[in-house]
């Protein structure tokens, strides 16, 4: 097989490497296919810019280092990745990574972490802090939304799985309102809108929305707008609710809803109801409601009369 121009950077370990088959296991050769893949991916990878790499030097005690003797091409390599030429700032998103990814009980994270995060950021390009800022808190949202989904998948109980839940959620709304916010930092906050005219002659037609060829021929289609269904277009039933309001219900051939019923209402009378009891006829109801304004009339009067003067025990 021929070398790779990506030969020369150093081969990062994988989960692929830790999973080699045993020396008397012999794997068949790619096929013509995947050969043609891997010489495209080859291709691709190695006009990619190579991202900056840190070196954990555990000898000096939890420090990182560049992974050659170049320091000073080093430092420039991490102030463009963070879009900054101060060294303070550089500093303190280097710290803040650090705080975001390592473990629970650690100082630092892994090597490992510490250079897909900068990987990450590295290749967003910020062009100034503020955006160095947003990927921090891009890398940072997303560790911790990925480490909230680990969770709810192994939790034993249904409320630790709301939980969990509940935060990657919000962690991941999060994350996509911050590549929004990126996004629309870096297009100065503008939309883009496109307007297309068109001119209808005179005896000529026109379709107005997305057009989309059948084997029929043109086939207009209009947007997915529920306001411009047939059901919002046809007519309302109009009869007046408790709210005093009109019914905005579609109705039906009768002129009403089919909450509604008929175009006079309910029947009256016998033709209404199962007459078993009595107790919502009209003469019933009438009753009650003269035997309400009756002991309304007398409270009234005795909370009119004077009360009695208290005599001394």
């Amino acid at each position: 097989m021929a070398k790779s121009k990506v030969q020369h950077r150093d081969k990062p370990k994988s989960t692929v490497e830790c999973a080699q088959p045993a020396a008397d296991q012999s794997l068949p050769a790619p096929d013509l296919a995947e050969a043609d893949a891997i010489a495209e991916a080859i291709k691709s990878v190695g006009a990619r810019k190579p991202r900056v790499r840190m070196h954990f030097n555990r000898p000096n005690g939890a420090m990182f280092d560049p992974p050659h003797d170049d320091d000073g091409g080093f430092a420039y390599r991490l102030l463009d990745a963070f879009g900054t030429e101060s060294t303070e700032f550089m500093s303190q998103a280097i710290s803040l990574l650090c705080a975001t990814l390592r473990a629970k009980g650690e100082r630092l994270p892994t090597e490992h972490k510490l250079n897909a995060a900068i990987a990450v950021i590295d290749g967003m390009r910020p062009r100034d802090e503020i955006e160095a800022m947003l990927g921090i808190q891009i890398v940072s949202t997303h560790e911790v939304a990925m480490e909230m989904l680990a969770k709810a998948k192994h939790a034993e109980h249904s409320a630790q799985l709301q939980e969990y839940g509940t935060l990657a959620t919000k962690l991941m709304r999060t994350f996509a309102a911050q590549i929004e916010a990126l996004s629309r930092m870096r297009r100065g906050g503008e939309q883009k809108v496109t307007v297309e005219h068109v001119h209808v002659h005179s005896g000529g037609q026109a379709v107005v929305g997305v057009v989309n060829p059948s084997e029929g021929g043109a086939q207009s289609k209009m947007e997915d707008n529920p306001m411009h269904l047939p059901m919002q277009r046809s007519p309302r039933c109009a009869a007046r609710t408790r709210a005093g309001t009109l019914c905005q219900s579609p109705a039906m051939a009768n002129g009403r809803c089919r909450m509604h019923g008929g175009c006079a209402g309910a029947p009256r009378g016998e033709r209404n109801g199962n007459w078993r009891h009595g107790h919502f006829t009209c003469e019933a109801i009438a009753e009650r409601r003269q035997s309400k304004t009756v002991l309304r009339t007398a409270r009234s009067f005795l909370e009119s009369l004077p009360l009695p003067p208290k005599t001394k025990g």
